[in-house]
């Protein structure tokens, strides 16, 4: 837990469940992959963006 927040997890203790990576992606890289789904290269790209938490 964050010291003097009760109750609010740390991201290296909330995100790890979530995420094969085991953190949460930054602004900066969740940027790029919006911008390259959003783009020409992407066309095929169908479906949802979870992290692959559905395939675990």
């Amino acid at each position: 837990m964050r010291p003097g927040l009760p109750g609010i997890l740390a991201e290296e203790e909330y995100a790890p469940p979530f995420s094969l990576l085991g953190r949460f992606g930054q602004p900066r890289e969740v940027a790029r992959a919006s911008l390259w789904l959003a783009s020409e290269q992407a066309p095929y790209v169908t479906g949802s963006v979870d992290a692959g938490y559905t395939n675990r």
